[in-house]
């Protein structure tokens, strides 16, 4: 199936569905949609092997749907997200390495194959039906995720110290005993951990804080109080604090934001293996 099909709009949403991702694996750049281009399009190579084939991948396209009845349109969606998901599986079996995607020979499906096909297709048909059956506006891709996924949406709020969940007392943890000598005094190094220092971010961080100053302070004591924060005579670098709000009505989480102070540092070394046995 070919993604340049021209669809029926006998169900609104998996018809806008189909145009929506045709279009997708049309005109994007990026080197998945481009492979599917190149994989949908080549033709199937007669294989002399007698042999009974196992393997899955290469897995060639599905030309053929293996499912009759229902909706034209909601089958046409179905058929086309299968090619797709059969597309990304090769590129994921190929580490993504366009050159040897392009590179492999397609041959019909073996038995094994086809077995991967019925259930890649059986699982993009009930996708395409609950979308039929759920959604009837025809431009429900513009706004689906906002409005199916609203209590997923990450907002932040301004910061209000006295709603911010705070444990009674803070648990503490001491992380030198687990990591080796050389790593700690690597990271308990400002000067290694900031080549260049952070100083910049403190300006950063009053410039930011606008209104939110007087809850920053009140959070900081309460933060101070309970042992989550220790007081420092001598500050070096700071990043941005701001709160979400959780499913609890009034109650918020707060966040630390250091993409301030990462910028400034050093690249981190590499990860330290150790083989216990």
């Amino acid at each position: 199936m070919t993604a340049d099909v021209v669809y029926d709009g006998d169900v609104a949403a998996a018809g806008q569905l189909c145009i929506g991702f045709a279009s997708v694996v049309q005109t994007s750049a990026c080197p998945l949609a481009a492979h599917y281009r190149e994989w949908i399009r080549q033709p199937l190579t007669a294989t002399t092997c007698r042999n009974r084939r196992r393997e899955i991948f290469p897995l060639p396209p599905l030309h053929v749907w293996p499912f009759s009845g229902g909706s034209k349109a909601v089958g046409k969606a179905a058929h086309l997200i299968a090619n797709m998901c059969l597309a990304a599986l090769n590129f994921l079996a190929f580490d993504f390495k366009a050159d040897r995607a392009h590179a492999a020979s397609y041959t019909p499906p073996s038995s094994t194959q086809q077995s991967a096909h019925q259930h890649v297709a059986a699982r993009c048909l009930r996708f395409a039906e609950k979308l039929a059956m759920k959604i009837a506006t025809s431009d429900w891709w513009h706004t689906g995720f906002h409005k199916f996924e609203a209590s997923e949406k990450s907002e932040w709020t301004d910061i209000i110290a006295d709603q911010v969940d705070l444990p009674g007392r803070a648990a503490t943890c001491n992380p030198s005993s687990l990591i080796p000598p050389d790593l700690l005094a690597s990271v308990s190094n400002p000067s290694v951990l900031f080549p260049k220092g952070a100083a910049c971010t403190l300006k950063y961080a009053k410039d930011n804080m606008g209104s939110q100053r007087g809850e920053y302070i009140n959070l900081t004591v309460k933060e101070t109080m309970c042992g989550k924060l220790c007081p420092q005579s001598v500050i070096q670098g700071a990043g941005r604090v701001f709160a979400t709000a959780k499913s609890s009505p009034g109650h918020l989480r707060e966040i630390w934001n250091g993409s301030w102070l990462s910028s400034m540092a050093a690249a981190p070394p590499a990860p330290y293996v150790s083989w216990a046995w």
